[in-house]
C-alpha cells in the first residue's frame, strides 16, 4: 500500500539535501549525473494499476507542496554574493513562483547553440524544464564583480554562465542611470516618460539613486520603497475598484521593473527582500502585457511601433531580471520556456529614434532586426555592432559568451568601454 507521506528520493537522502519530490526526478538530482529513485515508488513495488493512483496523488498534492515552498521562500532572507558566499542547496527548491525567480543562467538554454547540448527535457510538477547532460551547478556562487569580468575556463553549467550572469546583473542594475541619462532604457521609450505620471516617478526615483552615498542611503533606500508601495497600491486598488478598467500596464509595469533593477542588486539586504516579496507583482503585470503582444507588421506608424515594442521589450526585460537573479542566487533558472516565445526589434536606430522622421528613415533603409527568441541565431544574422542597443548586448552576452562578445564588437578599445567589457 502506497504510503501517503512522500519520502526524500535516495540520492537526496545520502547527500542530506532536500527534495522536492519532482517527477519524474527531483530537481537536484536533474543538475547532477545522479540516479533519482523513490524507494516508494520501485517499480518492482507497484503494478501498472497503481501508476495511476501515484499520479493522481501528486495532481491533489501539487497545491499543498507549492504552499509550503511560498511560505518557506517568503520567510527566507536574501544575502547576496557581495556579503557572503552562499550555497546553491541551501535555496528552497524552486517552483514557478515568481517570488524565487532568480538570475539568468543560460538565460534561456534553448538558444545557446554550439554552447551547451539539451537532449531530454523532464517534467515536474509544474513546468518543463532543459537539463544538460554530464553538468553540474557550482556549490559555491562567485561574487558579482566589476570592471573587466573574469572569463571562466571551467565545463560545469555554473562556471560557464556565472560570469556572463553576472555582466548580465551588471547592465540590468544600470538602466537606472541610462533612464535619468538619456531619459529612456532599454525597455522604456523617452517618448513616454514625460506622458507617464508612473515613469516620472521611477525617473526621480533613479536620480536619487544615482546620488546615493554612504550617508544618504538608508534614505534613499525607503524612499525607493515608497514608491514603489505606492506604485503597486494605486494600481491594486484602481484594478480591484474597477476589473474592467482600462488602465494599461504598460507605464506600472515599467516603473515597477526599474525598481526592481534598484533594489534587487542593492547591498541592503532589507530592500533586496523588499524587492523579491514584490516579484509576484511584477510578474502578474507583466503576465497580463503579455497578451497584448502582436506579431511584428509592415504596417506600424511610429506611435504605434513604438508603444508595440515596449510592450515587448518590457515583458523581455522583466523574464530576463528575474532570471538573472534567480539564477545568481541559487545557481539556475527557469526562464527559458517563458522566454523563448518573446520577440523584439534588436535595431538601436529604430528603438533609439528622436523623431518621427528618423524613425521612418531607418525604417524604410532597414535592416529593421525583428528577433524571434527561438530563432534567434537566424533573425540576428544582418545585426552589427553599429546597430546595437542595450537587450540584444545582454542577451549576445549571455547565449555566446564574454569573449564571443568581444570578439564581435572587434575588440574596438571604446566599444569595449561603452558595453561595460573593459573599465
Amino acid at each position: 500500500m502506497l504510503s501517503s507521506r512522500r519520502k526524500s528520493c535516495i540520492a537526496c537522502v545520502k547527500a542530506k539535501k532536500r527534495c522536492d519530490l519532482g517527477l519524474p526526478i527531483c530537481r537536484r538530482c536533474a543538475t547532477r549525473p545522479s540516479k533519482c529513485t523513490y524507494p516508494w515508488a520501485q517499480a518492482s513495488d507497484l503494478g501498472s494499476s497503481s501508476l495511476g493512483s501515484i499520479a493522481l496523488e501528486f495532481e491533489l498534492w501539487d497545491q499543498e507542496l507549492l504552499d509550503q515552498e511560498l511560505r518557506s521562500l517568503q520567510a527566507q532572507q536574501l544575502i547576496l554574493p557581495e556579503t557572503a558566499q552562499l550555497s546553491r542547496d541551501n535555496a528552497i527548491v524552486a517552483t514557478t513562483s515568481p517570488l524565487n525567480l532568480q538570475l539568468l543562467s543560460p538565460i534561456m538554454s534553448g538558444l545557446t547553440d554550439g554552447v551547451m547540448s539539451y537532449d531530454q527535457i523532464l517534467f515536474d510538477s509544474y513546468q518543463q524544464v532543459s537539463e544538460s547532460p554530464n553538468s553540474t551547478i557550482d556549490q559555491q556562487l562567485m561574487p558579482l564583480v566589476t570592471g573587466n569580468p573574469e572569463r571562466s575556463s571551467g565545463s560545469t553549467t555554473g562556471s560557464i554562465f556565472q560570469a556572463r550572469t553576472e555582466y548580465a546583473a551588471r547592465r540590468l542594475s544600470l538602466q537606472p542611470h541610462t533612464l535619468i541619462d538619456t531619459g529612456q532604457t532599454a525597455f522604456i521609450h523617452v517618448t513616454h516618460v514625460a506622458e507617464s505620471t508612473y515613469l516620472q516617478e521611477a525617473f526621480a526615483a533613479s536620480a536619487l539613486f544615482a546620488m546615493q552615498n554612504a550617508t544618504n542611503a538608508q534614505l534613499v533606500a525607503s524612499e525607493v520603497n515608497r514608491r514603489a508601495t505606492l506604485l503597486i497600491s494605486t494600481v491594486s486598488e484602481e484594478l480591484y475598484s474597477n476589473p474592467l478598467s482600462s488602465l494599461s500596464l504598460l507605464a506600472p509595469a515599467q516603473a515597477l521593473l526599474i525598481y526592481q533593477c534598484i533594489r534587487l542588486f542593492s547591498s541592503n539586504i532589507r530592500q533586496r527582500s523588499r524587492a523579491e516579496s514584490e516579484e509576484s507583482i511584477l510578474l502578474s503585470w507583466v503576465a497580463q502585457l503579455r497578451t497584448q503582444i502582436r506579431p511584428f507588421s509592415d504596417k506600424d506608424d511610429w506611435d504605434g511601433w513604438v508603444r508595440e515594442e515596449s510592450i515587448r521589450r518590457t515583458v523581455l526585460s522583466a523574464e530576463i531580471l528575474c532570471g538573472t537573479y534567480a539564477f545568481l542566487k541559487q545557481g539556475w533558472d527557469q526562464s527559458e520556456a517563458r522566454v523563448m516565445s518573446l520577440s523584439f526589434t534588436a535595431q538601436s536606430a529604430l528603438w533609439e529614434a528622436r523623431s518621427k522622421a528618423e524613425w521612418e528613415a531607418t525604417w524604410i533603409r532597414g535592416p529593421k532586426l525583428e528577433v524571434k527568441m527561438r530563432h534567434w541565431n537566424r533573425d540576428m544574422g544582418l545585426a552589427s555592432p553599429e546597430n546595437a542597443e542595450e537587450l540584444g548586448v545582454i542577451i549576445r552576452a549571455t547565449y555566446l559568451g564574454l569573449d564571443a562578445l568581444e570578439e564581435w564588437m572587434g575588440g574596438q578599445q571604446e566599444r569595449l568601454i561603452k558595453w561595460g567589457l573593459r573599465p
